[in-house]
């Protein structure tokens, strides 16, 4: 065997196991499990195909060479066909039509393939022809006529390409990036190959074929994604464990009778209160009907009903029967759970005991309001913890040690105990949300989440309802009452991403809110009041935004009371060896590679670039250098930084050059009044901005900063 046919047995080894592995995440996966066996059906024919290939390089004869030639055409043709639907359930853009046409035409192309003598490739074969490769290898290559059919054979898989192509970029629009770039890399890679190997096909030029390696390298980069997403998601699971262990804790010590039903009315939890009340035993009531063996005869039909309606009977009461036959008044609260398809499953219903308070009308209200907070408890910790599932989040250290950081981490670290509003300010990439999550941590809520809005991601019709809530009916698809991020965020912190894209109309009633903390659901005339820290961020100068119009002034100072302005990476000097040095080992990590050394060289190029696009963009820098270097030293191609430099350095600064001078008035004059406008000496205005005090004087001449007596 030579070296082609090596590493072709290689790739089929590597990628039959690729399949195993993946066929097995399937079988024990329910959520994305189509996605998973998709990718080992792709894996099992490119290593059919590979395995196939190595056989016919070594073939002398036509007909040998017919034989595994026409294996490795069959598993290859469905081996696209496999990746369409892969592609579209991992971008989760489906086009059924399109991949209903595909399917006819490739099953067309197969058929063909399969019952023609010498394959739709060629019309006949006359020989074979040994090659000797530049490095030495013999393959073996057939002298053939090509068929009428190779061109539509190549428009059908180029057109599979262009979908893959499609779904990328559907998925890049709807926020997807990540996954996105993970499946552009190899995507790109692939049709360059196809190109390649079709070209040398239909020139009949003697040569071997890359179009395997293109694939295995593909199967290589998105086992790795996909393995990352098996690890998360057993990670999630891991925390729905935990938190399922701390809510069965309190439902198995509160002085509450909980009582859990699958979707036929089986009992499948009923907690030590009610075996308590009840006399029963736990293994007398467990996988038994509720209904036929826990109520009077008189209630089982009504309850049954209401059951199997569970919507419009949220809150009911009912007799249970005790192992004496004793009947018990139960005032319930029911919780409705659906699955992954988001079919009812079952629920979970918690009751209090007012046999004995009956007639007593202010105690069962205030038994039943304290039903109604454990129920919306344990409901927006459910609500919350799917919308943490659905985002992905970083929650590693403000990395630096630049004066700048310094600064605007004392800050934070000043206002973070304090209960105000806090405005953060700072060019897209700086990181506000960290710097948000900071301030959270560090009040005296942070034991509650923090609960985020990108309002600059939600469409201007959904905004009021996703801060506010909707009831049901309110509108077009309001199937159910919804709670809006307020609510969630009540005694907690709600972070305001964006706040500067913020609709106009919308603005009036968020101000109500941060004025009164009180608000309206969509639909509804109830008003709600909350207790909320408001955290907002922007990249854009608000102030110019009121003087626009296009913010409202009040809202503004209301949200400002107190602003921290986050130092683009530019100003903070000597941070971006610290924050290179992190990024590359978290990359390293992430993509198994052994990264460990960085040039002098490479790090000056990288403090030397103006990173318009801030900590943000040097991350991704980093990344696509973790990836691309060879060996062990971190390897970043200077004409790419050179490239970005030309263009975006020079529309920054001409941004620069609009604002610079209010920007700077800004920041002085705000570091004097946290100074009480001393200049010089130990934490003074000179050291905190980095300026000589008589750098500073001048400053304050020219931009005409004085105080105000």
């Amino acid at each position: 065997m030579n070296s082609i046919q090596i590493s072709l047995v290689f790739i089929s080894g590597c990628s039959f196991l690729s399949g195993v592995l993946f066929f097995f995440v399937y079988s024990k996966t329910v959520d994305s499990g189509r996605t998973y066996l998709y990718f080992s059906l792709a894996s099992f024919s490119l290593a059919i195909t590979s395995g196939a290939d190595s056989m016919a390089y070594l073939s002398s004869s036509v007909d040998e060479y017919l034989f595994y030639f026409k294996i490795a055409l069959f598993f290859i043709y469905l081996f696209a066909l496999i990746l369409a639907f892969f592609v579209a359930s991992y971008t989760n853009v489906k086009s059924k039509i399109f991949l209903m046409i595909s399917s006819v035409l490739i099953s067309l192309i197969i058929l063909g393939h399969t019952f023609s003598k010498y394959t739709l490739y060629f019309t006949r074969i006359s020989e074979m022809k040994a090659l000797e490769l530049a490095w030495g290898d013999i393959i073996y290559f057939p002298v053939a006529d090509n068929s009428i059919w190779f061109p539509f054979i190549a428009a059908v898989i180029f057109s599979l390409f262009g979908y893959y192509v499609i779904s990328v970029y559907l998925q890049f629009k709807q926020g997807g990036k990540r996954d996105a770039f993970f499946l552009a890399f190899p995507v790109a890679i692939l049709i360059l190959a196809a190109l390649r190997d079709f070209y040398v096909d239909y020139s009949g030029k003697p040569s071997f074929y890359i179009l395997e390696y293109a694939y295995f390298f593909l199967i290589l980069l998105m086992s790795l994604k996909l393995a990352n997403r098996v690890v998360e998601g057993a990670r999630i699971k891991k925390e729905l464990a935990e938190n399922e262990r701390r809510w069965r804790g309190v439902l198995e010590s509160v002085d509450l009778v909980v009582i859990g039903l699958s979707n036929k009315g089986e009992v499948n939890y009923a907690n030590p209160f009610y075996l308590k009340l009840t006399g029963f035993e736990r293994d007398r009531v467990i996988g038994l009907n509720w209904f036929e063996n826990f109520l009077p005869k008189v209630a089982q039909e009504k309850v049954e009903n209401a059951f199997h309606h569970i919507d419009l009977h949220g809150h009911f009461q009912n007799s249970i029967l005790t192992r004496t036959g004793e009947q018990r008044i139960i005032a319930w609260s029911n919780v409705k759970f659906n699955d992954e398809a988001d079919m009812f499953s079952g629920t979970l219903s918690i009751g209090v005991d007012i046999t004995d308070k009956i007639n007593a009308e202010n105690e069962l209200k205030e038994a039943y309001e304290q039903v109604q907070i454990f129920k919306n408890r344990l409901e927006d910790e459910n609500i919350y913890l799917k919308e943490e599932i659905k985002t992905e989040h970083n929650l590693g250290n403000i990395l630096g040690k630049s004066t700048a950081l310094s600064y605007v981490l004392n800050r934070v670290k000043d206002v973070a105990d304090k209960d105000m509003d806090i405005l953060i300010e700072g060019e897209t990439g700086v990181g506000k949300e960290l710097f948000a999550r900071a301030i959270h941590d560090g009040s005296i809520h942070h034991d509650r989440p923090l609960i985020k809005v990108n309002c600059a991601a939600i469409s201007s019709s959904l905004i009021e309802s996703e801060l506010f809530g909707h009831e049901k009916g309110a509108f077009t698809n309001a199937h159910k009452m919804r709670k809006g991020r307020f609510e969630l965020a009540d005694g907690g912190t709600l972070f305001l991403d964006e706040i500067g894209e913020l609709p106009r109309e919308t603005q009036s009633k968020l101000l109500r809110v941060v004025q009164d903390g009180e608000f309206e659901r969509v639909g509804s005339s109830n008003t709600i009041k909350v207790n909320v820290k408001i955290i907002s961020a922007t990249n854009r100068v608000l102030s110019q935004e009121v003087e626009a119009g296009r913010f409202r002034a009040d809202l503004y100072y209301r949200l400002s009371v107190f602003t921290i302005s986050i130092p683009p990476l530019r100003k903070r000097h000597g941070d971006v060896p610290i924050l290179v040095n992190a990024f590359a080992k978290k990359y390293a990590d992430k993509h198994n590679k052994m990264i460990d050394q960085i040039a002098p060289h490479t790090m000056q190029i990288l403090e030397d670039y103006h990173w318009p696009g801030n900590v943000r963009e040097l991350q991704n820098v980093i990344e696509r250098a973790v990836i691309l270097s060879k060996g062990r030293a971190l390897q970043v191609r200077e004409n790419l930084i050179n490239s970005n430099n030309s263009t975006q350095v020079s529309s920054h600064n001409n941004l620069e050059i609009t604002n610079l001078d209010e920007v700077n008035f800004r920041h002085i004059s705000q570091v004097l009044n946290d100074t009480n406008w001393k200049i010089e000496g130990d934490n003074g205005a000179a050291i905190l901005l980095g300026l000589k005090p008589s750098t500073l004087r001048s400053r304050l001449k020219k931009l005409n900063i004085k105080r105000l007596v």
